[in-house]
């Protein structure tokens, strides 16, 4: 433990907002619970949830989206524990993050190197969104270009085609979270963009439910070595 009292820093990047409690919200409660100092940076401002979804572009409005989410996520990592100050936002363009790589990529190399982890979190290659993918890809340049070593445990939202973690050609490490999970199920709950009808246009919510993300263990790909 260092001279702060902290075990450590540990920074997640999430491409949007919501994506860190859904992937790893039992873990992040883990982590704070047992001294870690964690930071939570989402990439993106996810404002086009309705655009995209249900072809919804007013009420609510893509930036009234973005704030929508921005509360929720805030209130989830609150009920998590994590500090509001330890909660970034870095407002990039959702569904087009890979076209964003280089500025992304600069704001993560001055984010790592200033917290200085000792472990870093986010999606993976295998995911099927695309600002997923290219999270990681950013988050792995820009360790690159900072010249850091520093563990990635990549936390799992939804693989493409369905593909189940066992099925991988890398090192799956499954996390007990079960002490946590009473925690995660209220932060989830927080997402009623997902789960609520917020537009009178809408009949049905966009999820119907969040429970394939309320287990009591969560996975994480490792690196090898």
């Amino acid at each position: 433990m260092n001279s702060s009292g902290s075990k450590g820093t540990i920074v997640l990047f999430a491409p949007h907002p919501d994506d860190e409690t859904l992937g790893c919200g039992g873990y992040l409660a883990k982590k704070i619970d047992e001294g870690y100092d964690v930071f939570v940076v989402v990439l993106t401002m996810g404002e086009k949830l309705f655009s995209v979804m249900l072809n919804i572009v007013e009420a609510p409005s893509p930036l009234e989206v973005c704030a929508i989410r921005r509360d929720e996520t805030r209130r989830a990592m609150k009920i998590l524990g994590l500090k509001p100050e330890n909660l970034l936002f870095l407002d990039f363009e959702d569904a087009l993050l890979e076209r964003q790589k280089d500025g992304a990529i600069a704001k993560v190399v001055q984010i790592l190197q200033e917290k200085k982890p000792v472990e870093i979190m986010c999606t993976s290659q295998y995911e099927g969104h695309p600002d997923h993918v290219a999270a990681y890809w950013i988050v792995l340049g820009a360790c690159e270009k900072a010249g850091m070593k520093i563990p990635i445990r990549r936390y799992i939202t939804s693989l493409k085609d369905g593909i189940p973690p066992d099925r991988l050609p890398e090192l799956i490490e499954s996390v007990e979270i079960t002490k946590y999970l009473p925690l995660k199920k209220q932060a989830v709950a927080q997402f009623q963009a997902h789960l609520g009808i917020l537009s009178k246009k809408q009949t049905v919510p966009i999820a119907a439910n969040f429970d394939e993300y309320l287990k009591p263990e969560e996975r994480f790909i490792l690196q090898r070595g």
